[in-house]
């Protein structure tokens, strides 16, 4: 049974959004429309409302990434504003929609093992989700870059960046590898949010071993059949308190037999 029109979301309950409107890209010929109906599959729990659906999709982390798809062309993909961090060398149970969360959530593949993306977040991705179930996707233009997104919490800020370090070794015969990265900011820069992420892995073999450190604050280590995780409050830790310092960001990987992996991300919001 549809409800009625969609209400207004309420600005405090949104942390980061991104948004995409359809009718905004239309390439087609015939008449300019979505149905949001058609997009209803991607979701793991929805309502349906007159002008709409509103749901939400389990993603990254296990997180619950809310969406909304209205007939007006709107796709829009948001997380509350829960922040909360573990470390080190925490299960990747401790991470999701029922344990530890936050905005480092959007960093598309930080508990998965591999790079993060260099052109979608994870509220991106979900709204490329939602765009590809349409009936008429032909009809539209889309791009990852065409997505915005907005902090509700910090409005001045104007700048997301996200960036990461990884490394992975496969085979036998006793592999090492090691990445060192750095990060800084400039005087001046007013940092509102930054987080650094790591996943560690490593099979069940011999000694395999695997870590993420931040300017030498371990984040996560694996030994064999381990897959750990950790987060980090950069700001509350104290860990980047100057700018014009490079901070050194530090992945490494040693492989005895079968594979290991080690992977290190930060998102940063400021201005």
């Amino acid at each position: 049974m549809k409800k009625m029109n969609l209400p207004d979301l309420e600005p405090t309950d949104i942390g980061i959004i991104a948004f995409w409107n359809a009718l905004d890209h239309w390439l087609g010929t015939g008449e300019k429309s979505i149905d949001p109906i058609d997009c209803a599959s991607v979701l793991d729990s929805y309502d349906v409302y007159d002008n709409g659906i509103q749901g939400w999709k389990a993603l990254g982390s296990g997180r619950h990434i809310n969406a909304r798809v209205k007939s007006d062309g709107w796709m829009i993909a948001w997380i509350d504003r829960t922040n909360s961090f573990a470390y080190p060398s925490k299960s990747t149970d401790n991470f999701g929609a029922t344990a530890h969360k936050g905005y480092y959530d959007i960093l598309w593949n930080w508990i998965t093992g591999g790079n993060i993306s260099s052109t979608k977040t994870t509220l991106s991705h979900l709204i490329s989700l939602l765009y590809n179930a349409l009936s008429n996707k032909d009809d539209f233009g889309y791009v990852d870059e065409d997505v915005g997104h907005y902090c509700y919490e910090y409005p001045d800020a104007n700048v997301l960046t996200l960036t990461d370090i990884y490394t992975y070794v496969y085979g036998c015969c006793y592999k090492t590898s090691s990445k060192t990265g750095y990060i800084q900011y400039t005087g001046g820069t007013t940092l509102y949010y930054a987080a650094v992420t790591a996943y560690t892995s490593a099979t069940n073999k011999s000694d395999n071993y695997s870590k993420a450190e931040f300017d030498g604050h371990l984040l996560a280590e694996s030994n064999p059949n381990q897959i750990r995780a950790g987060t980090a409050d950069l700001i509350a830790e104290g860990w980047i308190p100057n700018p014009l310092t490079s901070y050194p960001c530090y992945v490494y990987t040693y492989c005895s037999e079968d594979w290991v992996k080690s992977h290190l991300a930060i998102l940063i919001i400021w201005a």
